[in-house]
């Protein structure tokens, strides 16, 4: 009887390789990516007010901020692959709280959805640095980017179309799936930790200690606050854009299709990626932050013209891609080896931190001008940051 031999490039699947990591990445993006239109206008229909939606972001916020404090702990009881396996089940009971269209429940699967994104996330971040040398990093981001970014052009519009034209529990019946298919795919690669890296040095499970170590490395605190600037800002993008749009008028299923588009931009990251290594990490974020800013600040500006609001929004759009070129990079290239589990679970607050700079900031500017006004705000958040992004330092480059 004759062995089967599959395909030569299917090999690189089932090992920890760059093809392995861009595909967990892809899976935990596309689960996201499909319910990041959708919840805020559930919460929108919900709660009938911008301002009380940045509150409820607020409040979510700080309570995922908190829970994912306890991933360092949770990493050395359960291990990394038991702290993925509870994170994905996290996102799973969590769809179910989402899809019964109930806004107390409504809110408690919004906070278990942060913290089970915290541990799946920093799960993989841990073994994608056990198995890919530093020196790649920076080849393996802008791949990684890509495919997450054909997740983020397709999930926002197909979530919002599924919930208009089928049923409002069918996103989150999606994203529970794709969350299983990861923890399949997960447990089938069998991946082990880093046993050198894991005994070198005693791991530290005190919030405080590895809080105050992280913000003692300027590195590490330069990388977390430009990651904040960005996860900020789209996460601005994803939550005002479609409210802005549904109330100039427009359908749901338009408000994600901007969403989708906007993320499309996304593929051209391979290209800005050969002019970030040409012209170094520093020049490229400046351009990147500085021009996104002053054309998040212009849709302020268009208020009265639907049409061009929308089309000015794409183009911050299309201008916040080399900041996403960059990606995580400048963390992964700044981070110890025998601090990765400390320092990944204070990094990976970075989401944290924008869902409570931003919506808090927001929910103050609502509560004086007219929503218009968060774009501005968010806008002159991102110029500020071009100027930070000046202070990054040529060996990160």
């Amino acid at each position: 009887m004759r062995n089967f031999h599959a395909p030569v490039w299917l090999h690189a699947f089932n090992r920890p390789t760059t093809p392995t990591f861009v595909t967990l990445y892809t899976l935990e993006a596309f689960s996201r990516a499909s319910l990041v239109t959708v919840i805020p206008l559930i919460a929108f229909q919900h709660l009938g007010d911008a301002q009380k939606v940045s509150l409820l972001y607020f409040a979510v916020g700080l309570l995922g901020l908190c829970s994912s404090f306890a991933v360092p702990w949770l990493v050395n009881r359960l291990t990394r692959r038991g702290v993925l396996s509870l994170g994905t089940t996290a996102v799973a009971v969590a769809m179910v709280l989402l899809s019964l269209n109930n806004p107390y429940f409504f809110m408690a699967g919004m906070a278990l959805h942060l913290f089970g994104g915290a541990c799946t996330e920093v799960s993989i971040s841990l073994y994608l640095m056990d198995h890919v040398p530093r020196h790649e990093m920076g080849r393996f981001e802008p791949v990684r980017l890509v495919y997450s970014g054909l997740a983020w052009t397709v999930g926002p519009w197909l979530g919002v179309f599924l919930k208009n034209e089928i049923a409002i529990w069918v996103p989150f019946a999606m994203a529970g799936l794709v969350n299983g298919s990861l923890l399949a795919y997960f447990w089938y690669l069998r991946l082990t930790d880093n046993v050198a890296v894991s005994t070198k040095r005693r791991p530290v499970t005190n919030p405080i200690k590895f809080v105050h170590r992280f913000v003692a490395q300027p590195r590490l605190l330069l990388s977390w606050s430009l990651a904040v600037g960005r996860a900020g800002w789209w996460g601005m993008f994803f939550v005002y854009a479609p409210i802005y749009v549904v109330s100039m008028g427009f359908s749901e299923n338009l408000a994600g299709a901007l969403s989708s588009l906007a993320t499309l931009f996304v593929m051209t990251i391979p290209l800005v990626a050969k002019h970030t290594r040409r012209f170094g990490t520093r020049k490229v974020l400046m351009v990147g932050y500085f021009g996104c800013g002053m054309a998040t600040i212009l849709v302020a500006t268009a208020t009265g013209l639907p049409w061009l609001s929308i089309a000015i929004l794409g183009t911050a759009a299309v201008l916040a891609v080399p900041i996403d070129s960059v990606g995580n990079t400048l963390f992964f290239r700044a981070v110890h080896s025998y601090e990765r589990a400390e320092m990944t679970t204070v990094f990976s607050t970075y989401r944290y931190g924008a869902q409570l700079v931003f919506p808090g900031a927001f929910a103050m500017v609502l509560k004086v001008f007219a929503l218009p006004a968060v774009f501005a705000a968010a806008g002159s958040g991102m110029v500020a940051l071009g100027l930070l992004a000046a202070k990054v330092p040529k060996s990160m480059e």
